[in-house]
Order: C-alpha cells, then sequence, then structure tokens
C-alpha cells in the first residue's frame, strides 16, 4: 500500500492538470492535509487509516466513517453524524485532541 505522502503526490501533483498559469493565481487545496497525515504517519510508524480509526475509537465517534478507508483524502470522505461532530468539535476545544500551549516567560505550558 502507497504511504499516504505518495498517494497526496499521485493524485495532486500528477494526475490534476493546472487551473491557471503559475503565479497569476493562488488556489486553496488539501494538499498541507496530506504533508501533516505524511508527518504523522512517519512520527507514529502507523498508517493513516489506522491513524484515523484510533482518532474515531478514542472519541467514542462509533457512527463515523471515511468512505475510502484504505486511502483517505483527509480533506473529505469522513461521514458522521450531528452527535458524532459535537463530540469531536468538544473533544477539539478542550485540547483532547491536540493539546494548547501557552508561552509564558518562564517555560511554555501544556494543557
Amino acid at each position: 500500500m502507497k504511504s499516504i505522502l505518495q498517494q497526496a503526490h499521485t493524485y495532486t501533483l500528477c494526475t490534476q492538470p493546472l487551473t491557471f498559469e503559475p503565479r497569476t493565481r493562488w488556489d486553496y487545496n488539501e494538499i498541507h492535509l496530506q504533508f501533516a497525515g505524511a508527518a504523522a504517519e512517519y512520527a507514529s510508524n502507523k498508517t493513516m487509516p489506522v491513524l484515523l480509526q484510533e482518532l474515531l475509537d478514542e472519541l467514542d465517534m462509533s457512527d463515523s466513517y471515511y468512505q475510502n478507508m484504505q486511502a483517505p483524502m483527509l480533506a473529505d470522505g469522513l461521514v458522521t453524524t450531528g452527535d458524532d461532530y459535537q463530540k469531536f468539535m468538544r473533544a477539539f476545544y478542550t485540547a483532547k485532541i491536540i493539546p494548547m500551549v501557552y508561552s509564558t516567560t518562564d517555560a511554555a505550558i501544556i494543557l
């Protein structure tokens, strides 16, 4: 199975035609999420499908799933419910997914 970085490169850079000439316009896309996913895979030594399933399990998001879990594009493909989305947002805003870091003059405090 290809890594998420290989998938992102193949999908985004090789199969999609340019929609405008470089340096003439800016366009938002999801490639940054694929690179973040590749970094998470590398740091954890786990595949993205495993990491995503672990997150869904940890947050008890039992009614959520990725449509293509073998090759998830991180900007789309998640099917969820309002209740599961609420679980995700509560975990996000209470720093259970990504810790908040506050800088002080003495040290950084991680909550």
